[in-house]
């Protein structure tokens, strides 16, 4: 595994977007250096080629991951024994996002592509290219996360859950449906504090951003949930009230069993 940075990192990821076709070099340097004159953005790009290359092949004279079908284009070929983050991350989350429900093994490989995304793509890119398959990877991992998020709380794990949540908004923070995973988890956790507080959270970034309210489900959402732990605090309280009477009720009994056979026995020694 080569972990690259900076430019060098983001021509590989523009290469690696489009393993096994042919990308323009004017293309390249598009994506990376939009703001610059063509002939200083072809510049760049041979000496950022030049040292990805350095990086990743064992012969410089002799490349192949990073070749040239022609003088105009650069190509990320597919050779067999190159593996691809993106690649792993892109398969294993669309053949699984759409599942239903998630078996054992099913969490274990989507979490393990999830983790493959670790943010945006080409970050420092401004080239129009380049941000159409920044959103487009952030869309995957934000469905990815979401649908763990939602199957962790329907098998009863809302902190594997929550985890899941936070690390969606954290891609996209406008996502109300995702506040109320985020809401629910909280308050299978026993924590009505902190939904109660994320809710409120919710209200003035959304009044911030949109100007707009929560959607009425969300504030139903908290409603409902905020009665039903009510309820159910009243239960256990009304259950530990009851018990405390039964022992109460025990002892009473108890005590007139005693009383009552100190009586028998008054009444057979008196003469």
């Amino acid at each position: 595994m080569v972990p690259l940075t900076g430019r060098t990192g983001d021509l590989l990821a523009c290469l690696a977007v489009n393993r096994g076709r042919p990308v323009a070099r004017e293309s390249l340097a598009e994506w990376l250096w939009r703001d610059v004159s063509w002939d200083q953005g072809r510049r760049r790009l041979n000496s950022t080629l030049y040292r990805l290359r350095s990086l990743i092949e064992p012969d410089l004279a002799k490349p192949k991951y990073i070749v040239s079908p022609s003088r105009a284009n650069v190509l990320f070929s597919e050779h067999p024994d190159c593996w691809l983050d993106i690649e792993a991350f892109e398969s294993t989350v669309s053949e699984l996002a759409g599942i239903e429900a998630l078996d054992p093994p099913a969490f274990e490989r989507l979490e393990a592509a999830v983790g493959l995304y670790t943010g945006d793509l080409c970050a420092s890119a401004t080239g129009g290219r380049a941000v159409v398959q920044r959103v487009r990877l952030a869309n995957l991992a934000l469905a990815a996360r979401t649908k763990l998020a939602e199957d962790y709380l329907q098998i009863r794990e809302p902190t594997n859950a929550l985890r899941h949540a936070n690390a969606a908004l954290a891609i996209d923070n406008l996502r109300e449906d995702i506040h109320r995973i985020v809401i629910r988890c909280r308050m299978e956790n026993g924590d009505r504090a902190g939904a109660v507080r994320h809710f409120e959270e919710l209200k003035d970034l959304l009044s911030t951003e949109l100007d707009v309210n929560p959607m009425p489900e969300t504030t139903r959402l908290v409603i409902d949930l905020t009665r039903r732990q009510e309820l159910d605090a009243a239960a256990v309280e009304a259950n530990d009230i009851l018990t405390i009477l039964e022992d109460t009720r025990s002892g009473l009994l108890s005590l007139l069993r005693t009383v009552d056979t100190a009586a028998s026995r008054v009444r057979r020694l008196k003469p």
